[in-house]
């Protein structure tokens, strides 16, 4: 099993996550508009806040997803760039999915049309990764560092409303 692997199935971490999904349920509104906020101060087609299970990452805030994840909002692993951000602890930005040895193969690319990724890890008070606030664009796009900014005060305030509902 790899690092990444290890770290995302985690026993104590995977249960936490889990209750921290059920949690933020309650606040799913206000998660929605936060990213509604991140899609239209970064030009962005999609904004997420994606929890990372043991075996999916649930979508807690969404804006600009397809059918039908826009209704599931969850995806297995197989379709998370996300997982990434949470395993390592560090941002991610990708330009282009389709040449990023990291992520080339990942079902999102082609199932999802995820070509540009921005993504934030969200620690809790508790210190524990549960997930990533993060931008996706359809297109290849260098990440720029007003936009990381900006989403790393989204990614912010996404965790300071996950630790008031955990």
């Amino acid at each position: 099993m790899s690092a990444t692997s290890a770290y995302i199935t985690d026993r104590d971490r995977a249960e936490f996550t889990r209750t921290a999904v059920e949690a933020a349920s309650v606040a799913r509104g206000d998660f929605d508009a936060l990213t509604k906020l991140a899609t239209d101060a970064l030009s962005a087609p999609v904004a997420l806040i994606s929890l990372v299970e043991a075996d999916q990452q649930c979508f807690v805030g969404a804006t600009g997803l397809g059918a039908p994840w826009d209704e599931l909002r969850a995806t297995p692993l197989s379709h998370s760039f996300c997982q990434h951000v949470v395993s390592d602890g560090e941002p991610l930005f990708v330009e282009d999915a389709r040449q990023h040895p990291r992520v080339q193969d990942n079902m999102a690319v082609t199932e999802l049309s995820v070509i540009a990724y921005a993504g934030i890890p969200l620690i809790l008070a508790s210190g524990q990764r549960v997930g990533s606030f993060c931008a996706i664009d359809t297109q290849p796009r260098s990440w720029n560092e007003k936009e990381i900014a900006l989403l790393k005060h989204f990614a912010r305030l996404a965790v300071t409303s996950l630790n008031c509902h955990v």
